[in-house]
């Protein structure tokens, strides 16, 4: 019993030292598990739900009249639904693929890459590559975003991007580099366009910085450059992309409004305890 404990501590020391040697082939072995458990469990539950429909009938529209006028006009219930979801089953549909197909290809494609953006968040955050891994091989065999990433829904897209911001800003904070709070701002807008739950992450990073400078981890030069550059590609990457898809940004930023306003009226009916 001791000898077979000895040899499988000993194995497990081999993969260990293997993977830390060989960290980008285990990375693609990663995202190819990930992947063939997300076919799995679509080909065990293909099943569709009732949000699932709404999306795949609004880029049917969409992709049926050309136009986002178009899905306004045929299908004004949904326009407050952010777009980029529905924008790229177009897209797919445009090369041939049916919308259900379109839609779990973006789905089961960005959740099978999810666990390259743990690995990123926890190398920037503790620097260990062996924990990095973990929490990458971890996060592809979670059956909870396996479930998520086989439903047609903006979480899995949402969980993406908003993870990007996340990897970007670390490494911009442990790096300090300009150009990584750029990515920062642009994925910020990519993640915007597909929750508005992003309205949460931008005034946080915002403050982060503060703190940061205030502890004097970064100069208030620093500090501003990199707010700055956040804001602006923040901004200029949501016109962009907006611009890009053919929709009416005041529609959004109208709804942006309303839910910002909603947000700090509940935060003004709450006590100190959190209750109203």
């Amino acid at each position: 019993m001791i000898q077979l404990l000895k040899r499988t501590m000993r194995l497990f020391r081999t993969i260990s030292e293997y993977s830390i040697r060989h960290i980008p082939i285990c990375l693609i072995c990663i995202t190819f598990v990930s992947l063939g458990l997300k076919l799995l469990a679509y080909k065990i539950d293909p099943s569709i739900s009732r949000d699932a429909a709404l999306y795949l009938h609004m880029a049917k529209i969409w992709n049926e009249t050309g136009q986002y006028a178009g899905l306004i006009k045929e299908y004004h219930g949904g326009t407050w639904i952010p777009p980029l979801l529905v924008f790229l089953i177009k897209v797919f549909m445009q090369s041939g693929l049916s919308a259900e197909t379109a839609g779990l290809a973006v789905n089961i494609g960005l959740g099978s890459l999810i666990p390259l953006i743990g690995y990123g968040i926890v190398c920037e955050s503790i620097g260990s590559r062996k924990c990095a891994l973990i929490t990458a091989l971890l996060l592809a065999v979670h059956p909870g975003i396996t479930d998520l990433s086989v439903e047609i829904q903006r979480d899995v897209p949402y969980l993406f991007f908003s993870g990007c911001v996340a990897w970007l800003a670390l490494a911009g904070l442990r790096r300090k580099k300009c150009s990584l709070w750029c990515g920062a701002g642009i994925f910020l807008s990519l993640s915007l366009l597909t929750r508005y739950e992003t309205l949460e992450l931008f005034p946080m990073m915002i403050m982060i910085l503060l703190i940061f400078s205030v502890a004097h981890f970064l100069s208030w030069k620093q500090t501003l450059l990199y707010g700055t550059s956040l804001t602006a590609c923040f901004v200029a990457g949501f016109l962009i992309l907006s611009f890009l898809m053919g929709t009416d940004t005041t529609i959004f930023l109208h709804r942006i409004k309303g839910k910002a306003e909603r947000v700090v009226h509940s935060a003004s009916q709450s006590d100190p305890r959190g209750r109203k």
